[in-house]
């Protein structure tokens, strides 16, 4: 079944994009009612951790993860930045990546390949590296304490790359919930306004 997708290019209010993506977590939450890593008297208790894994050449996951007894959920985060950078930190609080460290799931940004001038890097490429994020989270994520449950969100450039990748994801690899956060889908208007990007949105 395909995920559960939220979508809209407007530039919402920050509490209503906050509580999209808090509720696609809430919609995928550990259903037998125990909190996500809650830690047991007796568990062995795995250390908050904040580390960066590379998934593929010149792609890499800045996965940070709270202190917990058992794999933790993942919300995979594809920021926007205009197709040739990205900004990392894309409002954290807003876009929901704190409530989910607060709320014991794991956070996960993605590090893509910028389709700066001269790098020949194309949007397609780069919804290839959510691909590779998305593939790397469900077979390798336990060695870092992330479990196989996925909610992904895309804001700007990144909601559009989130799109293609999942619509191509082999079920194995599809997230239960997809946010699309004021994205880009239809390229013409923006190759009229912005010649310079026809190489690199040509062919998505």
């Amino acid at each position: 079944m395909p995920p559960a997708v939220a979508a809209d290019r407007r530039p919402w209010p920050l509490a209503v994009v906050a509580s999209a993506v808090i509720a696609a977590l809430v919609l995928v939450a550990n259903p037998g009612g125990r909190p996500v890593g809650a830690v047991g008297r007796s568990a062995v208790v795995l250390p908050a951790a904040d580390v960066t894994v590379q998934v593929a050449p010149g792609v890499a996951l800045r996965v940070e993860r709270p202190a917990t007894t058992t794999p933790v959920p993942v919300l995979l985060h594809v920021p926007g930045g205009g197709w040739q950078g990205y900004d990392e930190t894309d409002v954290r609080e807003a876009f929901g990546q704190q409530a989910a460290l607060d709320h014991g799931w794991a956070v996960a940004t993605l590090r893509y390949r910028v389709a700066a001038p001269g790098t020949g890097v194309t949007a397609r490429e780069q919804s290839h590296d959510v691909d590779a994020a998305l593939a790397w989270i469900r077979s390798a994520g336990p060695s870092v304490g992330l479990s196989s449950r996925v909610v992904a969100s895309g804001h700007s450039a990144g909601a559009p790359l989130l799109a293609l990748a999942t619509a191509r994801a082999r079920r194995e690899h599809q997230p239960e919930a997809v946010v699309l956060i004021s994205g880009v889908y239809d390229f013409e208007p923006d190759v009229a306004s912005a010649p310079m990007l026809a190489p690199v949105l040509g062919s998505a």
